[in-house]
């Protein structure tokens, strides 16, 4: 896999100023190639130094001219030698450049290729790999700032001060299985192991909470036919997404649109409305509706003004754990520009019902306050994780509580020695110290090409 030179369009393709290609490989491969490619001495090639230059095609014809920049090995991105060529921008000039590098004996990169080859070479984990990444893709400040502290090994720290503990663990345990004169307090063995159990548990709330901050949050509008999801809909994205009928069941599919709320992407759905439907068509859509509630954060009950003496029994409808949550659950009490109401708002169970009017702009903006204080926590200073990490810290919490229950059950240190061993190894995984290449493809197969 790394005897070859793979190459690669590092920016975006389109209509833009510069285009830059990468490659990386051997040295003797990269340095052999270069006089086919430039116009340039190979002897005049400084490394790390901007040389202007004319690139040529493979008939040796110049196609174009720009900067070319010689990283050594393994001073470079990937520990391999890289070159990289910036040219004009758009999609011809790039493209030949390209096509003269794999008629140059060159291998097209897959995604992530070249980030693959840097953490084999040992130049970071796949923890800062996956961060970079997190960078590139983000979609707000808070997600791109969390990105930069993974990079800069905040979530590596942390899992490497959990496994410095486990280490000086596994001595304490294993040398008094070795030698005899080595007694170990059970009470004294108990406390430590309990520490490293409760950071592994902190640890994966941590990642969970980091896992949560990363993607869209669910928001889903439900409630009966003609209450005015829809409406709610078109209003809060300011655009006639969904079709407003005074018909009921006009809505059969869930529509869904993103909304972008105090710099954090929100996922909006609109659902059928919720009631005993009449069709085939219209029981499958109040099926998908309330299979959506089960996994959205904020579920936005809409309740028309005229029909909420029964709100009770209308709330049955509704998952109990939704209902029983008020930070799941936002409650509007809709069409008030249809009557005259001596009250904004009132308690019923434990929530607020909010008197609101999709007609009306200061309702908008009230219901997008509302959402954001029942979504949108302040700022953490939180790492960046994706559900890779939450699956296998998940797996490893499990290990951990098995460990302490059994523990406290036997006292067997030979046992404890091992569950400390059997979680050591999931621990140096995840952060890729013994990652397969198998793995290594399943995890940076999301990233883009030439990087």
């Amino acid at each position: 896999m790394l005897n070859s030179i793979i190459v690669a369009q590092a920016t975006s393709p389109g209509l833009a100023g510069i285009a830059i290609v990468r490659l990386s490989g051997p040295e003797a491969d990269i340095r052999q190639i270069i006089p086919h490619l430039v116009t340039t001495e190979i002897k005049k090639v400084k490394p790390r130094l901007a040389t202007f230059t004319h690139f040529k095609d493979i008939n040796g014809q110049k196609i174009d001219e720009g900067i070319m920049i010689y990283f050594p090995a393994p001073h470079s991105y990937t520990g391999e030698t890289v070159l990289e060529l910036q040219c004009h921008g758009g999609v011809i000039v790039p493209s030949m450049i390209i096509d003269t590098c794999i008629g140059l004996g060159c291998e097209l990169a897959g995604p992530g290729a070249f980030s693959i080859r840097a953490v084999l070479n040992g130049k970071m984990t796949t923890l800062k790999a996956e961060a970079i990444s997190g960078l590139i893709h983000a979609d707000n400040e808070a997600q791109a700032r969390a990105a930069l502290r993974s990079m800069r090994g905040e979530f590596a720290n942390y899992i490497g001060a959990i496994e410095k503990e486990i280490k000086h663990y596994r001595i304490m345990i294993e040398s008094s299985i070795d030698f005899d004169d080595e007694d170990i307090s059970p009470d004294l063995s108990i406390t430590q192991l309990k520490s490293i159990t409760d950071k592994i548990e902190n640890l994966y709330e941590l990642t969970n909470r980091a896992v949560s901050d990363n993607r869209d949050q669910q928001v889903c509008l439900i409630g009966e036919p003609n209450a005015g999801k829809s409406s709610w809909l078109n209003h809060l994205l300011a655009d006639d997404i969904a079709i407003v009928d005074s018909k009921a069941g006009t809505t059969r599919d869930l529509i869904e649109k993103r909304l972008l709320i105090k710099n954090k992407w929100v996922q909006i759905t609109d659902t059928a409305g919720l009631r005993l439907a009449k069709n085939t068509v219209e029981k499958e859509g109040v099926k998908r509706a309330q299979e959506k509630l089960e996994l959205v954060d904020l579920v936005i009950w809409v309740v028309d003004i005229d029909k909420l003496s029964d709100l009770s029994e209308k709330a049955k409808l509704l998952p109990e754990k939704i209902t029983m949550d008020p930070k799941r659950l936002l409650i509007l009490w809709n069409k008030k520009d249809t009557h005259q109401l001596e009250e904004d708002q009132f308690i019923w169970q434990k929530h607020t019902v909010y008197s609101v009017s999709a007609k009306e702009n200061s309702d908008a903006v009230k219901v997008v306050t509302l959402i954001a204080d029942k979504l949108i926590q302040p700022c953490s200073n939180g790492f960046y994780a994706r559900k890779r990490h939450l699956v296998a810290i998940s797996h490893i919490n499990r290990l951990a509580k098995k460990a302490i229950a059994e523990a406290e059950k036997t006292m067997d240190i030979v046992l404890m020695a091992e569950r400390m061993r059997e979680i050591q190894l999931e621990l140096d995984n995840l952060v890729g110290l013994f990652s397969t290449e198998d793995l290594l493809g399943d995890i940076f197969g999301s990233f883009c090409i030439g990087k």
